[in-house]
């Protein structure tokens, strides 16, 4: 999970809620675009891989109910297509 700078891992037991920082990411904007840099020495030898993005917009609505949650792509929680794929080899 990434929240803000921070690469989250989880750290808990499965019946628990607990994420420690794995790495410090990179990250900048210019204007409609945005980039996310994670250092390729975390990733650990990652080859293919599946990502979506998910975003909160409690500042906007003040609110973190469901209705307030964005996906990237739109159908990320309707298709089990709904992610990009991407390789490191």
């Amino acid at each position: 999970m990434l929240e803000g700078v921070c690469l989250r891992i989880y750290t808990g037991n499965g019946s628990n809620w607990s994420w420690g920082t794995y790495a410090v990411t990179g990250s900048g904007t210019d204007g409609a675009f945005s980039e996310i840099a994670v250092p390729r020495s975390v990733l650990n030898g990652l080859g293919d891989f599946r990502l979506i993005f998910k975003s909160s917009n409690q500042l906007f609505t003040g609110s973190f109910a469901n209705s307030g949650v964005d996906y990237f792509p739109n159908n990320a929680v309707t298709s089990v297509e709904g992610y990009f794929s991407d390789s490191m080899q």
